[in-house]
């Protein structure tokens, strides 16, 4: 089954966790298309109003934007401007890259999750729900971009180990 993913161009076990992540997102922004047009089609046309459309919205776009980015770290498809880098030796540049592109990102990712993880902790302690009438809870939300954000800085610790092992 390994060689068979491998074909269809998922190389490990880590971007298959990735990639289903990412069909997360992309279902959820589907839907997020979905709730809002009928949100703001369904009183001007059927005149029934989609009730709590503002909070799924919102819920959805979370898992857009979270979702994502682990598939982007793990392929280190971030946006940078490597002006100064293209002009430097190669050495100096992958050193620069391990630098600023792991190191940094993995304390970046750290504070993000320990931070997180502190507001997630509250908001399962209280039980924290959106307003609204359906009022879907807020923590496991909350959960989930801690254990992305966790995701996340494990692949950059995995990166920069393997960088390691090259040397």
């Amino acid at each position: 089954m390994y060689t068979l993913l491998r074909k269809v161009g998922i190389a490990s076990w880590g971007e298959i966790g990735c990639k289903a992540l990412m069909w997360v997102a992309t279902s959820a922004l589907f839907l997020m298309v979905f709730v809002g047009t009928a949100d703001a089609l369904g009183p001007q046309l059927f005149g029934v109003s989609f009730s709590g459309g503002f909070e799924w919205i919102r819920f959805l776009l979370i898992l857009v934007v979270w979702f994502n980015l682990p598939l982007l770290q793990l392929r280190r498809a971030h946006i940078q401007v490597d002006i100064v880098t293209r002009r430097l030796p190669f050495k100096v540049s992958r050193w620069f890259d391990i630098i600023t592109g792991s190191i940094l990102m993995a304390i970046i990712y750290g504070v993000l999750t320990w931070g997180n993880f502190e507001i997630a902790q509250y908001s399962w302690s209280v039980k924290e729900y959106w307003e609204g009438r359906p009022a879907p809870p807020v923590y496991p939300v909350k959960m989930a971009i801690v254990l992305v954000l966790s995701l996340c800085l494990l692949i950059v610790i995995w990166q920069v180990t393997r960088f390691r092992q090259k040397q």
